[in-house]
């Protein structure tokens, strides 16, 4: 699905430029090798800050959250739903989970 959507917005390529025009991030600092997150990609921390920046900003302008779109640990059902259960922490983390192991070495 993600392979498809990427596909719509011009493929690997043009989502690159995208990201590094629309957001201001250096382009040494993003190289998607797939769309999907299938293959070896590489987003330094400070870009993947202002990539989910710019997803806040997107998703506000539709009256929306980070926890609309993602599972939020202790309450959402997946990979999260037994982490951060306790009450001090449940509802504490908003996260897409996910280990490449055989594409990535597991990053």
């Amino acid at each position: 699905m993600a392979e498809r959507l990427g596909d719509s917005l011009g493929g690997r390529e043009s989502v690159n430029r995208q990201v590094v025009s629309i957001l201001g991030i250096p382009a040494d600092e993003v190289q998607f090798g797939s769309l999907s997150g299938l293959g070896i990609n590489r987003v330094t921390p400070r870009a993947m800050m202002k990539i989910l920046r710019g997803l806040r900003n997107e998703l506000q302008k539709n009256r929306l959250s980070p926890a609309d779109i993602m599972p939020v640990a202790g309450i959402d059902p997946g990979t999260l739903e037994d982490r951060f259960t306790g009450l001090a922490w449940k509802g504490s983390v908003i996260a897409k989970t996910g280990t490449l192991g055989r594409t990535d070495g597991g990053a």
